[in-house]
């Protein structure tokens, strides 16, 4: 059964849609930046890491699992709609670009406002297809950032392991996902560049080890994992995670609106005369 999330209209930043953000984000781009996920700026970055390496496929493509053959990519079961929130450079483009590409880019700008890909996976024999949208961790975008949490189905939610910082600012952004959405809405916290931890302490920096990260996810009722975009540690994983407990859901609604299909009205009751 093929089920897909329709957005429910809104009126905020205010009476924009995701189309209209994103060309406001286009214009600002256009004006004063230089948008760093441009197929431009992308086949750059490949030319360094490897001359021969061909151009990898445009921002937004549907990038399904290297398994599946093209034959098998038709209609997605279920289809879901999730946003990579956190600081800025935690690793959230890397994030994507690893889990789509399988590839990782050293020298990535900062995201300006958001970027979209499609990822298609296989998930205990279901297909899914998922929507990835990589939010702005710059104050100045928070509030395009927070547009996106009111119509999402999940959050991957990432802080850097070697920043303390992005660490303690976890909370603020799971109150602005609360505060932006009408519903509950899952969330996977990911402690992001566990590659470099080990480094990072031996040089005398703080770090943010496995245990603080996941008592947190346990006092705010979030799953939990650490990921490296680098090696690709977990990066699959984190999304399976996340998808499987969408699926859920979804599958404990519809059994209810099935019950709820199934009972029998009851009989008017009639007063005898």
């Amino acid at each position: 059964m093929y089920s897909r999330r329709q957005p429910d209209e809104f009126v905020d930043e205010d009476d924009m849609d995701d189309e209209e953000l994103v060309r406001l984000v286009d214009q600002t781009n256009e004006d004063d930046f230089s948008c760093s996920m441009t197929e431009d700026q992308i086949y750059i970055e490949e030319k360094i890491l490897d001359p021969s390496e061909p151009r990898g496929p445009a921002v937004g493509a549907d990038t399904s699992e290297d398994s599946m053959s093209v034959s098998d990519r038709g209609t997605p079961d279920r289809m879901y709609k999730l946003v990579l929130a956190g600081d800025a450079a935690v690793g959230k483009s890397s994030f994507i670009i690893r889990l789509c590409r399988n590839k990782f880019y050293s020298a990535l700008n900062s995201t300006l406002g958001v970027d979209f890909q499609m990822k298609t996976l296989n998930v205990d024999g279901s297909k899914v297809a998922l929507q990835l949208w990589d939010t702005a961790g710059q104050e100045r975008f928070r509030s395009i950032a927070k547009s996106y949490f009111r119509r999402v189905d999940g959050v991957v939610l990432l802080y850097d392991v070697t920043c303390e910082n992005s660490f303690m600012d976890v909370r603020e952004w799971l109150d602005s996902i609360e505060s932006s959405s009408s519903k509950d809405v899952p969330v996977i916290i990911c402690g992001n560049k566990t590659d470099l931890r080990n480094e990072a302490a031996k040089n005398g920096m703080p770090v943010v080890s496995r245990q603080q990260g996941l008592k947190l996810a346990q006092e705010v009722g979030a799953s939990f994992i650490e990921t490296s975009a680098k090696d690709g540690t977990n990066i699959h994983k984190a999304c399976v995670e996340l998808t499987r407990k969408l699926q859920k859901i979804d599958d404990a609604q519809m059994a209810e609106v099935t019950i709820n299909l199934e009972e029998k009205p009851k009989p008017k009751s009639r007063c005898c005369r």
